[in-house]
């Protein structure tokens, strides 16, 4: 949904450095963007971003609690695509 953050997939305790990519499309404008994720993989920590894309301002990432989630901030309502890699 458009503005509403998603959860894409829970990185609990799998610790290791992660690419996030995703895109938008759908409506007059599409969106892309990519963040770097690392999780220490101890039990009770959360990841955090290392740095991302913020895909000119219409997507983002954020991590709540294990989970990472991605949000298309303008543009009419589209599904966000996504894919992820665990580099380690």
């Amino acid at each position: 949904a458009n503005n509403t953050f998603t959860t894409l997939v829970d990185i609990n305790d799998n610790g290791g450095l992660y690419i996030f990519q995703m895109w938008i499309s759908g409506n007059a404008t599409d969106y892309s963007a990519w963040a770097v994720v690392v999780d220490g993989g101890a039990s009770g920590t959360s990841p955090i971003i290392l740095t991302q894309n913020a895909g000119s301002g219409g997507s983002t990432f954020q991590i709540s609690g294990t989970n990472v989630q991605a949000k298309q901030i303008t543009g009419g309502t589209a599904t966000i695509n996504w894919s992820y890699a665990r580099i380690f």
